[in-house]
C-alpha cells in the first residue's frame, strides 16, 4: 500500500508526521513524506499538481489549524486540500490535531484578545477539513464538534513514539518548558513561580525551549525582557531540532506545562512521556484527562504561582516522587505507542482502498 503523508514542515505537528511515517513503514506501508510551508499562493497549485501525478491514491493530511504558513490567508487555502484532492480522485484521510471548541476562549483572550475573526476562521477551517473521506481526531471529545459538519469521524489516539536511549540525566536541578511561546500558555505565572523556587533551591535552572508562535512573534521578546528585569537565570534555546530532543529532555529534572488552555491534546506531554520525564501541568480539562488515563503528572491551580512553585519544589526535593511519575509516564508511553496508532490508521486505509 502506498500513502502520501502531507504535513507542515515546521512546528510540533511536523515532528508528529515524522514519528507517524516511521511507525507506518514498520506496518508495511510505503509512505512518502511531503512537507509544506506556504510562502505564496502559487505553491498551492504546484503542490496539487505534484500530488495528482503521484501513483498513490491515498493522501493522509496531518492537519493543524495554523501551521501551514505564517500568513492567515494561506493557512485558509490549506484547509481546501481535502476537497481539492478528492476532486482529483484521491482518497483523503485527515488527522485533526485541534478544534476551536477545545480552547477556553476567555482564558486565552483575557491577556491576548483572540478576536472573533480568528474564531470564525477556525469554524470555517473545520467545515473544509470535514470534507475528507475520514477525519481522525486525537481526543475522543473532538468527535462531537466534527459531526456538526457531517464528517465521518474516527478517534485514533495521538500515540507516543518509541522511547530512545535517554542518555544520562543531568545532576543539576533543571526545569524544562518546551514548545511555542503562545497566548495559550501562562509564562507570567511560570516566571513568578521560578523566582520563588530559586530562593529556596539555589542553582536550579529554567530552560525555555522553543520559539515564538508564528502568529504571535513578539511574545518571546517580551518574555526575555521580563526575565532580564527579574534577573532570573533562564536559558532560552530557540527552536529545537529533532536530534536535540533526547539530550534536552533527558537533562530535565521535570517538565512544566503552564497552559491557560489547550488547542488540542498536548504533544509536549507525549514527548515528556516518551523520555519518561515527570510533569507538572495546570489544572485544566486536557491534563485532568491525561491524569485519568495514567499519565505521570502533578496538577497545580491555574494562575497560582505559589501552588506551581510548591509542586516544583515537591519534585525537586523528592527523587522518589520524581521516579514514581517517571515510571508512570514510561508505562503510559508503552500503553499508548505510536505502533498501535499506526495499526489503527492501516485499518482505516484498508477500508478506504
Amino acid at each position: 500500500m502506498k500513502v502520501i503523508l502531507l504535513s507542515p514542515s515546521q512546528g510540533g505537528v511536523a515532528h508528529y508526521g515524522q514519528y507517524l511515517a516511521t511507525a507506518l513503514r514498520e506496518q508495511g506501508v510505503a509512505v512518502r513524506d511531503v512537507n509544506v510551508f506556504l510562502l505564496n499562493f502559487w505553491q498551492v497549485p504546484k503542490l496539487l499538481l505534484l500530488l495528482y501525478r503521484q501513483h498513490a491514491k491515498l493522501i493522509h493530511i496531518n492537519a493543524p489549524m495554523l501551521a501551514w504558513s505564517d500568513n492567515l490567508w494561506l493557512n485558509g487555502l490549506a484547509c481546501f486540500f481535502p476537497l481539492l484532492l478528492r476532486l482529483q480522485g484521491k482518497k483523503v484521510v485527515l488527522t485533526l490535531h485541534n478544534v476551536p471548541e477545545s480552547i477556553d476562549r476567555p482564558s486565552a483572550s483575557s491577556l491576548y484578545h483572540l478576536g472573533t475573526t480568528a474564531w470564525l476562521f477556525g469554524e470555517m477551517a473545520l467545515l473544509l477539513y470535514a470534507r475528507a473521506n475520514r477525519v481522525c481526531v486525537t481526543v475522543k471529545e473532538y468527535a462531537r464538534p466534527m459531526t456538526r459538519y457531517r464528517a465521518r469521524v474516527s478517534f485514533v489516539p495521538h500515540g507516543v513514539p518509541d522511547s530512545p536511549n535517554n542518555g544520562n540525566a543531568s545532576t543539576r536541578k533543571s526545569i524544562l518548558a518546551f514548545g511555542y511561546v503562545s497566548p495559550t500558555k501562562d509564562y507570567e505565572t511560570l516566571l513568578a513561580a521560578f523566582e520563588r523556587v530559586l530562593s529556596k533551591e539555589r542553582g536550579t535552572r529554567l530552560i525555555i525551549a522553543g520559539s515564538s508562535h508564528p502568529h504571535f512573534p513578539n511574545l518571546m521578546g517580551y518574555l526575555k525582557e521580563k526575565a532580564m528585569r527579574l534577573n532570573l537565570p533562564i536559558e532560552f534555546t530557540g527552536f529545537v531540532q529533532e536530534q536535540e530532543l533526547s539530550r534536552l529532555f533527558s537533562s530535565a529534572t521535570l517538565v512544566v506545562l503552564p497552559y491557560l488552555t489547550t488547542t488540542g491534546t498536548s504533544g509536549v506531554f507525549h514527548l515528556a512521556a516518551r523520555y519518561a520525564r515527570p510533569v507538572i501541568a495546570s489544572d485544566i480539562a486536557e491534563f485532568r484527562r491525561l491524569l485519568q488515563s495514567g499519565g505521570g503528572l502533578l496538577l497545580y491551580r491555574n494562575r497560582d504561582y505559589g501552588d506551581l512553585a510548591n509542586r516544583m519544589l515537591d519534585l525537586l526535593r523528592s527523587p522518589s516522587l520524581a521516579l514514581r511519575l517517571s515510571t508512570q509516564n514510561r508505562i503510559f508511553s508503552e500503553a499508548n505507542s505510536m505502533r498501535e496508532t499506526a495499526r489503527q490508521y492501516l485499518n482505516i486505509y484498508q477500508k478506504l482502498s
